[in-house]
């Protein structure tokens, strides 16, 4: 454990000492949270800090020690949370240790967002609002190694050093503008997409990557076997699949790959350091079973999905929609994609939604969205009626 008095924060890696900030938690109004992860290193992701801070005291739990997380978990689930851009961060907490909150969640970011703010990271919070440049070190650190630096540590403590302090005062803020309950709405959706479980992939999808549907047949069989190498290799290495090899080279060596069969890969392009010995064997392997492949079991192209054919009166809703939801925000001094989105009101022009209930549904739109824009949707469905409201 570190000294408090010598640095700006306490380490916590044992039982006695985690114990202690459990005892801090359950007495608290309410705790400022962050986490930081590792999928910048790691194929295997996974929570290795979790920053807190309660009454200006900062706390960092290391969660790679070999300490029982269950009983703090427990508490800080039941706790007030305050959190910013706190999305990533709950999702990574489900996704390490099945966790959700059952309590409160403040989004400092979300609460930015509703207020206007055209800069809302953190970093322009807190200079916004303390004059505090916060330092950008170890945005691309590895957060699993350790022993970790006092500047690394430091930095981590800063994601929550500020965070109480600054609710508060977007907390008020909101209450002035009467957006409190915005603001709950919009937390809530959050915490409920952070809870969801990460849908699996189908195995058809997730080869083709960006850029693949520009080649052929016989191309693809390549990117197919390269991307399975590739995912092979990543996950034998626990190293993120990019730091194997980019999609960008992925795609060039696959089309140099088919154009050139009985070539050695010396005279391709040039691969990562890193690509050698049993890698390299397996790699060669991977564009040997490709180039084997029978043109019958080649990947077929996928179509793109045909445009809906949209009635003339329909792209003009849309477009008026989109105009009069801008205007209206602009009123709000908001940001339109934060009252609706282009496609939830792509969506409404589609399903013509006549309530507010139904107008939630259409988007999806939260029930505050959906009440400020019933207005001006119920206008324009009155001015672009659908063909068969004409008849």
């Amino acid at each position: 454990m570190t000294d408090s008095q010598q640095e700006p924060y306490i380490y916590i890696n044992s039982q006695p000492e985690l114990g202690s900030l459990i005892s801090a938690i359950k007495k608290a109004d309410k705790v400022a949270i962050d986490i930081e992860a590792d999928s910048l290193h790691h194929y295997y992701e996974k929570v290795c800090l979790i920053q807190i801070t309660i009454d200006k005291i900062n706390y960092i739990v290391d969660p790679l020690a070999r300490i029982d997380l269950s009983e703090f978990l427990d508490a800080l689930s039941k706790s007030h949370i305050v959190l910013h851009d706190g999305g990533y961060d709950l999702r990574m907490m489900r996704h390490s240790f099945d966790f959700v909150p059952k309590s409160k969640v403040f989004d400092t970011m979300l609460a930015a967002k509703l207020l206007g703010f055209r800069h809302f990271s953190l970093g322009a919070m807190v200079k916004e609002f303390f004059g505090i440049e916060l330092k950008k070190t170890g945005q691309k650190a590895d957060w699993s190694a350790r022993p970790l630096s006092s500047s690394l540590l430091k930095y981590a403590s800063d994601d929550t050093h500020f965070l109480l302090e600054l609710a508060d005062k977007l907390s008020q803020k909101l209450k002035e503008l009467d957006r409190i309950s915005w603001h709950k709405q919009i937390c809530k959706k959050m915490v409920a997409s952070a809870a969801m479980p990460t849908p699996q992939k189908d195995e058809e999808d997730q080869w083709r990557i960006k850029g693949a549907s520009l080649l052929t047949r016989s191309q693809l069989v390549y990117v197919k076997e390269l991307f399975n190498w590739r995912q092979e290799q990543a996950q034998k290495a626990d190293r993120p699949s990019f730091k194997i090899m980019t999609n960008h080279l992925l795609l060039e060596l696959a089309e140099w790959a088919q154009t050139n069969p009985k070539k050695p890969l010396k005279g391709g392009p040039k691969l990562p350091r890193d690509c050698k010995t049993g890698r390299l064997k397996a790699l060669e392997a991977a564009i040997k079973k490709a180039h084997n492949t029978p043109s019958s079991d080649w990947p077929m192209r996928r179509k793109p999905t045909p445009r809906k054919q949209l009635a003339p009166n329909c792209k003009l809703l849309i477009q008026a929609l989109r105009e009069d939801a801008a205007e209206v925000a602009e009123k709000l001094k908001i940001d339109p994609s934060v009252l609706a989105t282009r496609s939830a009101l792509i969506s409404i022009a589609y399903g013509r939604p006549k309530t507010v209930n139904e107008i939630i549904k259409s988007g999806p739109l939260m029930k505050w969205q959906a009440e400020i824009l019933e207005p001006v949707i119920a206008k324009n469905l009155k001015k672009f009626k659908a063909p068969s409201e004409d008849q």
